[in-house]
């Protein structure tokens, strides 16, 4: 467990996870096992000494990057979560929403802490976000953060990146690495916001607000029969007061909360805080942001269906490569390719050998009607035999190519091979005749 005082106040438990990127093998050719480290993630323990330095550099000085509202491509990693993180409270907090209780959540990658409309450090703080993979679609709130150091590269940016928890990522359909679309979305809160107590004495008090529906930008408090407004300050995941006996001491009067959001939105709240009410201790503040609908439509993940063209396609981590297997082996060659400056070279490819194509995560099939690819003989000629489908499972039918010394290209009508086929993982190249050099370029399903 690493440690780290980059910000005074909230110190975060940076502990590193190592995961195996499951690579569906089997079938054709022989196995491979690829070992992949991910980031975990850190909780959150605020000291209730002074507030968090926020501005636009956070913790680590990272600079956040401001996410887009609409629906942006997302790198995915998941960890075992706890109940608790960054944002401080425990997310079986009854008021929560059911998904949350059921820890659908994510640390989000620390450049992005400031959330979607790229606030102060932990603005991002019980922010959701819609995300979409290739599986399934799932609202997700953010309750921790992914720091972002040498020890956890996938949390550094600038690639926007959250780090579900293991029920997010089975209710998302995936596992290890991977990627979808996302973009924010107001949270199916039921009720109002309310405030948990973190640290509290006569003097000053530590509380966080959860169940809002949009992001909190800033927080001000009004001591009870008076009308001046007061600001609170941000401590790590929370707010805090100091100096504050005329308000929260054992004979004050009490305060009210006023919270606004990044667009300038304000519920104000007409509950008064109890004088007895302590640490985990929680109350309604008697407010809550307006309704309002989730800008531009539903996202759908299409992944690219680009396999090769100039270099290996899919996006960063989750890219194809390719294996051989019966003594064949390959190399990138910048020798008369089909198109492009790249192409992949073939040799020591006797029959019954073949080159695979593989990507961690498969293909949805109804996102695409041919796989196109383009085949020249570099050295004598042969049969080879094309396959393609789910890796180590049900394939399409096989189509046999002559190949010769002219590039021809081969297409393959994946609606009429491929009924039963659950989706695309695989694509093998198997010589069915003698010893020659095979030169592919330009594959892509479409």
């Amino acid at each position: 467990m690493l440690r780290t005082n980059a910000n005074p106040v909230l110190e975060r438990d940076r502990s590193l996870e190592v995961l195996p990127r499951r690579l569906r093998l089997g079938g054709l050719g022989t196995g491979l096992t690829v070992g992949l480290f991910l980031a975990a993630c850190g909780t959150s323990d605020g000291d209730g000494s002074g507030s968090s330095s926020g501005g636009q550099n956070g913790p680590g000085g990272v600079t956040p990057i401001t996410p887009s509202q609409s629906c942006q491509e997302v790198r995915l990693t998941a960890y075992d979560a706890g109940i608790g993180g960054m944002c401080e409270y425990n997310d079986a907090l009854p008021v929560l929403p059911a998904f949350v209780r059921d820890n659908i959540t994510l640390a989000i990658a620390e450049p992005f802490a400031g959330g979607s409309a790229g606030g102060d450090f932990a603005e991002s703080c019980g922010e959701c976000w819609e995300i979409s993979t290739i599986s399934s679609t799932q609202t997700v709130m953010v309750t921790n953060l992914c720091p972002a150091n040498d020890d956890n590269p996938v949390c550094q940016g600038p690639a926007l990146h959250f780090d579900v928890s293991r029920e997010a990522g089975a209710a998302l359909g995936h596992e290890g690495i991977t990627i979808g679309e996302a973009r924010p979305v107001p949270c199916p809160v039921e009720g109002n916001v309310h405030a948990v107590v973190r640290d509290r004495n006569d003097f000053f008090i530590r509380l966080v607000f959860a169940n809002h529906r949009i992001p909190i930008r800033s927080v001000d408090y009004r001591i009870d029969g008076t009308d001046a407004w007061r600001p609170m300050n941000r401590n790590g995941g929370a707010w805090a007061i100091g100096d504050a006996g005329d308000a929260i001491g054992p004979s004050a009067p009490g305060i009210s909360f006023r919270l606004t959001s990044p667009d300038g939105e304000v519920a104000e709240g007409t509950a008064v805080l109890p004088a007895n009410l302590g640490p985990g201790q929680n109350f309604d503040i008697g407010a809550q942001f307006a309704p309002r609908d989730p800008e531009g439509g539903m996202c759908t993940y299409v992944p690219d269906g680009t396999v090769f063209a100039d270099a290996f396609g899919g996006s960063d981590p989750v890219l194809w490569e390719m294996n051989t297997y019966g003594g064949a082996q390959y190399e990138e060659s910048a020798q008369a390719c089909a198109a492009g400056d790249r192409c992949l070279q073939v040799t020591n490819y006797p029959q019954w050998s073949g080159a695979v194509f593989r990507i961690n995560d498969a293909l949805p099939v109804e996102a695409y009607d041919t796989l196109t690819l383009s085949l020249r003989a570099s050295e004598g000629r042969g049969t080879v035999e094309v396959v393609v489908g789910e890796e180590g499972g049900e394939a399409c039918d096989a189509r046999e190519v002559e190949v010769d010394e002219t590039w021809q290209t081969v297409s393959l009508d994946l609606g009429a091979t491929c009924d039963g086929v659950p989706e695309f993982g695989r694509i093998a190249l198997i010589n069915r005749t003698q010893t020659f050099g095979l030169t592919i370029d330009e594959v892509a399903f479409r």
